[in-house]
C-alpha cells in the first residue's frame, strides 16, 4: 500500500469487500477455470485499454449500392490475434456493429462490412467492435472500447440522381413508394392520398433545374 504522496491507497476492509465482490462476480458463471480466467482476463485488459486512443475510419460508397456489397474489412483490431493467443482456436472471436446507423449495415465473413440495405446520399455512422474468443465466456467487453471505433460512411449519389430528393429507398417486398431494396433503383408504385385516392408515379425528371414528377391521375401534392 502507499505511504503518502501521489501513491494509491486502500484499506484493508476495502480489500477484502473486492475480494468478496470478485468472488461473486466468478461464482455466478458456469463455475469452471476458464470462467474464472476469464473474469482475470476481463479486468486486465479494461486496465489496458484505458489509455486506447478514439479511432475514426471513414469511407465512402455510391448511393444505391446493392445490399451486400462489401466496402470494408471490419477486422480494425485484427482478428489473428485469437490464433495468435490460441494456435488451436476454432474461432477468431465475435464482432458486431452498434450505434446510430448500425443497423443499416452488416457484417459478413472475416468479417467483411456491408451496407444492409441501398442508402441514399448522406453521412453514417456506427460503431465496429471485436473481442477475442477468451472473453466470451464472462461477456468480458470494456465500455471504454464500445465507442473507441467509429466507422464514418459517407453515400454520394452519382451525376443525375433524382429519386433521392425524394424518396428513402426501401425493401421491395414493403410495398411502399421508394426505391428497389436490392438495386437502389426507383420503382413506379401507386399510393394512397389523404382522403384514399390511388394515385400512381410515372416518371420522373430533370426540366430547366426543377425535379418534374409526374403522376396520374394529375395530383396536387
Amino acid at each position: 500500500m502507499g505511504t503518502g504522496g501521489d501513491s494509491s491507497t486502500i484499506t484493508l476492509s476495502r480489500l477484502k469487500d473486492l475480494i468478496a465482490e470478485l468472488e461473486e462476480e466468478i461464482a455466478q458463471g458456469d463455475g469452471s477455470d476458464e470462467y474464472r480466467q476469464c473474469v482475470y482476463e476481463k479486468y486486465k485488459w479494461e486496465r489496458v485499454v484505458q489509455g486506447y486512443v478514439y479511432r475514426r475510419i471513414d469511407h465512402d460508397i455510391l448511393s444505391g449500392t446493392a445490399a451486400g456489397t462489401v466496402f470494408a474489412w471490419g477486422a480494425y483490431r485484427v482478428p489473428m490475434e485469437a490464433l495468435v493467443d490460441d494456435p488451436n482456436a476454432t474461432s477468431l472471436g465475435e464482432f458486431w456493429l452498434d450505434g446510430r446507423d448500425a443497423t443499416l449495415f452488416q457484417l459478413g465473413n472475416l468479417p467483411l462490412i456491408s451496407p444492409a440495405r441501398p442508402l441514399p446520399q448522406g453521412e453514417y455512422r456506427f460503431y465496429y467492435n471485436y473481442r477475442l474468443p477468451k472473453y466470451t465466456i464472462c461477456d468480458a467487453y470494456p465500455d471504454r472500447l464500445r465507442t473507441a471505433n467509429e466507422l464514418v460512411v459517407a453515400v454520394s449519389a452519382p451525376a443525375g440522381t433524382l429519386h433521392e430528393a425524394f424518396f428513402d429507398p426501401v425493401d421491395a417486398a414493403d410495398g411502399s413508394v421508394g426505391a428497389d431494396g436490392d438495386s437502389g433503383v426507383l420503382k413506379p408504385d401507386t399510393f394512397d392520398m389523404e382522403g384514399g385516392t390511388k394515385t400512381t408515379i410515372r416518371r420522373i425528371a430533370w426540366s430547366k433545374r426543377q425535379v418534374v414528377m409526374a403522376l396520374s391521375p394529375v395530383t396536387d401534392l
